[in-house]
């Protein structure tokens, strides 16, 4: 829903808070609610809408767009794969892009754990092989991978 109401010419303040409202609802299942509170916008659009700024200050004024600086378009590769024997390679090849050595210090990496778009029945293989691959390529090139920290 978030996605539609983003892209709209004029963002509708109270679809966006009620769309929030209802994701909290979810994660405070799990997790006491964080402030400054992250926000990733779905496909890294609308940060620069004002409209986008002032739905989100609406809804929680400690609210911080967290954008990510890396990506290897992680949410394609079940797609990509035709049998089992195809996820480990293509894992790999996604997770190589996304850890390329140059950058990684401070870097923001962005990776699903199962997008809500793609329905392939490698789909949960693939991620898991990716998120294991890069930990791994992580690991191997001395990166600690620490929680982020908003100010």
């Amino acid at each position: 829903e978030f996605r539609r109401v983003l892209f709209r010419s004029r963002i509708d303040d109270a679809a966006v808070a009620a769309d929030l409202t209802r994701a909290e609802a979810v994660l405070a299942r799990v997790r006491a609610a964080p402030s400054p509170y992250p926000v990733r916008l779905p496909f890294g659009e609308g940060w620069r809408a004002p409209s986008v700024h002032r739905a989100l200050a609406a809804w929680r004024p400690d609210v911080r767009i967290v954008q990510w600086s890396r990506h290897a378009a992680d949410w394609d590769i079940a797609r990509r794969c035709a049998s089992s024997a195809d996820v480990e390679r293509e894992a790999t090849k996604a997770s190589d892009e996304l850890t390329r050595s140059s950058g990684l210090a401070g870097a923001i990496l962005l990776a699903h754990d199962r997008p809500i778009d793609v329905d392939h029945p490698l789909a949960a293989a693939a991620y898991i092989a990716f998120i294991e691959q890069v930990l791994d390529n992580l690991r191997i090139a001395g990166v600690r991978v620490v929680p982020l920290e908003i100010k």
